[in-house]
């Protein structure tokens, strides 16, 4: 499953994490992992990777509070 910067993969051994760092590396999952052949998700990328970091700031500031 990919779900904004991070993709889950089940395997038997359990589920591993993987942080997406780039576009490229967007693309080149989207490819690997599910076939997909769209480059033109790299547009994508800046909205993907704001969206990440406020996520990660509001789980942060949970954390704090």
């Amino acid at each position: 499953m990919l779900r904004g910067r991070v993709l889950y993969v089940a395997s038997a051994n359990g589920i591993a994490r993987q942080t997406l760092n780039s576009a490229n590396e967007l693309v080149a999952t989207l490819a690997r992992q599910f076939g997909l052949d769209i480059p033109e998700a790299a547009e994508l990328w800046p909205k993907i990777a704001a969206r990440h970091e406020e996520i990660m700031r509001m789980k942060a500031d949970i954390k704090e509070a």
